[in-house]
């Protein structure tokens, strides 16, 4: 038997971890941030969502189980004001490789997804509901 990474500390077999339905759905917290929400204790949902990243098209860099991060990469197109006169010139620089942050934390009921820039920043919505549904969808598989 594992043990689930709980304030109750209970013990769960391998078998019941793969019996939890996920239930994944987008919503808004109270804050009016965009999370991605689903049933289940932590140690099961961890599990999934790292397999979901596997199986999508996100690359993940690096993850910390004990802080429930995992490290996207991410292209993203560079704004052309902030291109240099050079790269302009050129027609190089179009996109830069940032690192994302896709935080899970309990909730009272599950657990959820944020996307964050840096351990303090929300990412911008239209990403994070690129990214979280990107999760969901492989969730749902």
């Amino acid at each position: 038997p594992l043990v689930e990474d709980d304030a109750g500390e209970n013990v769960a077999t391998l078998n019941e971890y793969r019996a939890v339905v996920m239930n994944p759905r987008l919503e808004k917290d109270g804050a009016g941030t965009l999370i991605l929400r689903l049933d289940g204790g932590f140690a099961a949902a961890w599990a999934e969502v790292t397999d979901a990243l596997a199986a999508s098209d996100l690359k993940l860099t690096d993850l910390n189980r004990s802080t429930g991060t995992w490290y996207l990469a991410m292209e993203l197109p560079v704004a052309e004001e902030n291109r240099g006169w050079w790269s302009r010139l050129w027609g190089s620089d179009k996109t830069e490789v940032r690192t994302y942050l896709l935080k899970m934390s309990r909730a009272r009921l599950g657990v959820y997804l944020s996307l964050l820039t840096d351990a303090d920043t929300l990412a911008d919505e239209t990403l994070t509901a690129q990214v979280l549904n990107e999760i969901k969808v492989q969730l749902d598989q």
